[in-house]
């Protein structure tokens, strides 16, 4: 699984010359579907805007390795606190706490491998909040919102456009 969010990593981190950059192929409810234009891997995928300022990507996309059905990818801004991580909740419900993976120049990124149930959770939902703390700023909590709204669907159709030899 590691692997492939590496993969997710270094095809849509959005950088480099245009021909590099992911092609929107479709939209599925609140996912764009996003496939890299030499692979063919394809993802499903929310940029997260904040005045005009993309502050995070959810970079979603399915899986079948050590439990997990799909994972997803949450590239934030590297202005975080590195050792509190985030956390992130559907609907309010308790907090799962996730540490950051790496960062890059151009964002950090934390991993989450979803189980079935995790996946159903999701399908669910309304509202998924990210928390986090700025490394200037620890003691504040900032967070953003995104939709899980179709998350099921957008997977399965980066599936069904992802090049099968690869």
């Amino acid at each position: 699984m590691y692997q492939t969010f590496l993969i997710a990593a270094v095809c849509f981190a959005a950088i480099g010359p245009a021909e590099a950059k992911p092609k929107k192929v479709a939209r599925v409810a609140d996912w764009s579907i996003l496939c890299e234009r030499q692979t063919s891997k394809c993802v499903a995928s929310q940029n997260i805007n904040y005045q005009g300022t993309n502050i995070a990507n959810i970079v979603g996309f399915p899986a079948d390795q050590e439990g997990a059905v799909a994972g997803l990818a949450l590239q934030l801004q590297t202005t975080l606190d590195l050792g509190k991580g985030v956390t992130v909740s559907i609907d309010g419900q308790p907090s799962l706490k996730y540490n950051l993976q790496f960062c890059a120049p151009t964002h950090c990124q934390v991993n989450m491998g979803l189980s079935q149930k995790m996946l159903n959770a999701y399908n669910k939902g309304e509202e998924v909040e990210v928390s986090y703390f700025f490394a200037g700023s620890p003691t504040l909590r900032r967070s953003f919102t995104f939709s899980p709204r179709g998350i099921s669907t957008a997977l399965k159709e980066a599936k069904k456009r992802s090049h099968p030899a690869n």
